[in-house]
């Protein structure tokens, strides 16, 4: 049955379906009523355009690409880029569970470390600009005095992450000496930390969660560690001729070491993805 609702054009015929609710019924009536009895001005639509949220978790396509990536969800220490094929534990490192993170960790007691064995070529691939990340927690009962590293490659050359007494340092052998860009330490908390060594800009710096809190003016090339056996990063300490020393106490979630100068925006990403992870209280 069709409804003749005016006799002015234009004509608006409503089909009334014996299934159709008397309240939606009348609402269709008194929309075509206004219709007619109303001059609506053409008024363009306007698409707000909804903001991205500030916290929103990075798409793994924005992250960099690392040039090694050092995980333990597998239950056991894995490059998973393929470059350290072999990684020798030093003492009883801990692969783990924590309560603080989602995933396994590795736990470091202050006598423990891996050597990860590194080749000529694979520093050459470092050697005109590179970064290198951590996201760890070292642990209040553990030592600060003197040097303690969390992933490094030091002797009389060389770069690293670690702690000078105090202060979470990124140490690079550039220009004919060390630069050391540093910031206070926190224990007990999940830190993001970054060292970069940008060879076009002429620095060295350090990002911490995700902010740059330090950088030393660097011109020249990095030298690499020097001595005999030297050639090995170690997880959890520094290098030292066939061995490990400098050793940390503490958590460790990642490591990874990449070929290319980090920008702000990647080092920022980095350090909101791997946030994610942790249970805040």
């Amino acid at each position: 049955m069709l409804i003749e609702v005016a006799k002015t054009p234009p004509k608006i015929l409503l089909e009334l379906k014996p299934s159709m609710k008397s309240r939606v019924l009348a609402s269709l009536l008194l929309c075509s009523a206004t219709l007619l009895s109303t001059t609506v001005p053409a008024v363009a639509a306007v698409t707000t355009a909804t903001p991205t949220p500030t916290n929103q978790i990075p798409n793994r396509q924005l992250l960099p690409n690392p040039f090694s990536n050092i995980s333990f969800e597998s239950g056991k220490p894995i490059d998973t880029t393929g470059q350290f094929k072999t990684m020798t534990p030093s003492g009883a490192p801990k692969i783990m569970s924590d309560d603080s993170i989602d995933g396994k960790v590795v736990s470091f007691d202050g006598r423990s470390a891996y050597q990860l064995p590194v080749a000529n070529a694979q520093y050459d691939k470092l050697k005109n600009g590179m970064s290198i990340e951590a996201f760890f927690k070292y642990d209040s009962k553990g030592s600060t005095t003197g040097e303690h590293d969390i992933f490094s490659n030091q002797q009389s050359g060389g770069l690293g992450l670690g702690l000078e007494g105090n202060k979470l340092t990124f140490y690079a052998h550039v220009g004919g000496g060390y630069k050391q860009p540093n910031t206070p330490l926190k224990t007990d908390k999940w830190l993001h930390a970054v060292g970069v060594i940008d060879k076009q800009a002429g620095k060295v710096k350090l990002y911490v969660n995700g902010k740059l809190v330090d950088e030393k003016t660097a011109t020249g090339d990095l030298k690499l560690a020097q001595g005999s056996n030297i050639n090995h990063f170690v997880l959890g300490g520094d290098s030292t001729n066939g061995g490990v020393e400098s050793l940390m106490t503490g958590l460790v979630k990642s490591a990874r070491l990449y070929d290319h100068v980090l920008s702000a925006d990647e080092v920022k990403n980095l350090n909101t993805s791997a946030q994610t992870a942790v249970h805040h209280d």
